[in-house]
């Protein structure tokens, strides 16, 4: 079976390091961006199967993550916290859940965008 890779764009740490662990035991790969510069970064120089992103990281608003994760065809997910769905499904969010947030939607939200992975 194919390894998927999964970045993570969120604040929380322990929200984050909760979806690390359970995308790990569903066999997929992670990586954790810690600002908007590294996550671009991420985006350019990994095949990436899928993202989750919050509306900020840190202090960052995180418009440019989306914007190059449309460029590069990368399907995510954003989470959001001021109730702006039509702004965050502008941005080519695949979906948009409202904060706060279990990391089992999330999960479901991920096996939902990668079927191929048979999670």
């Amino acid at each position: 079976m194919k390894t998927g890779l999964i970045m993570i764009a969120v604040d929380a740490a322990l929200v984050a390091l909760e979806l690390e662990l359970s995308l790990q035991e569903l066999g997929l790969a992670t990586y954790s961006a810690d600002s908007v510069a590294n996550a671009i970064r991420f985006v350019h120089d990994q095949g990436l199967d899928f993202a989750i992103v919050d509306t900020r990281l840190g202090n960052e608003d995180t418009g440019d993550i989306a914007a190059h994760l449309v460029v590069k065809d990368v399907k995510f997910v954003m989470l959001d916290e001021g109730g702006n769905f039509e702004k965050q499904a502008g941005n080519g969010a695949s979906h948009v859940l409202q904060k706060p947030v279990y990391a089992s939607e999330i999960i479901d939200c991920v096996r939902r965008f990668l079927p191929a992975f048979a999670l």
